[in-house]
């Protein structure tokens, strides 16, 4: 049973707000009809429910889904524009490296030095690893973030 005053959510049969001490209980003088519901505050009364936290986010399950698929452990820690970013940086450097390596694979076909193309493949694929890397652990920094800021405990 919710008080028509502050809101907070009170065991079913209280005759009294834990929070407030407002009657739970509808007034039954002479001449009243009870609608069976409660009305909302009169305007200036406080209406303050309880503060409603979200849970904590997991710093493995963040440092997991990053693991997994670059971005994922962000969108999970809240952060989902910045996950949106690095699973695009991600899509478009994978499309860079697979045509480097079609193209070295396939140097007959053309005229291009196959060494620089190898190049291309090593010095991406470093690129990539180091950026994998950093962005789990910048998920685990994200999760970390996210229960600070709703003054959560840590979870390490």
């Amino acid at each position: 049973m919710n008080c028509c005053r502050c809101g907070y959510e009170n065991r079913e049969g209280a005759n009294y707000c834990r929070a407030c001490g407002q009657s739970l209980q509808p007034y039954q003088g002479p001449g009243y009809t009870n609608p069976g519901y409660y009305y909302p505050p009169y305007q200036g009364y406080p209406y303050n429910y309880p503060q409603q936290f979200e849970e904590h986010k997991d710093v493995v399950v963040a440092l997991l889904l990053s693991f997994m698929l670059p971005g994922a452990g962000h969108m999970y820690a809240g952060e989902v524009k910045k996950g949106m970013i690095i699973l695009a940086i991600f899509f478009i450097l994978g499309m860079v490296l697979a045509l480097a390596i079609f193209a070295t694979a396939s140097n007959a076909y053309f005229s291009s030095d196959p060494i620089s193309i190898a190049f291309v493949v090593i010095i991406g694929s470093v690129v990539a690893v180091v950026i994998w890397l950093y962005q789990m652990y910048d998920a685990y920094q994200a999760a970390l973030r996210f229960n600070a800021s709703h003054g959560l405990k840590r979870y390490t």
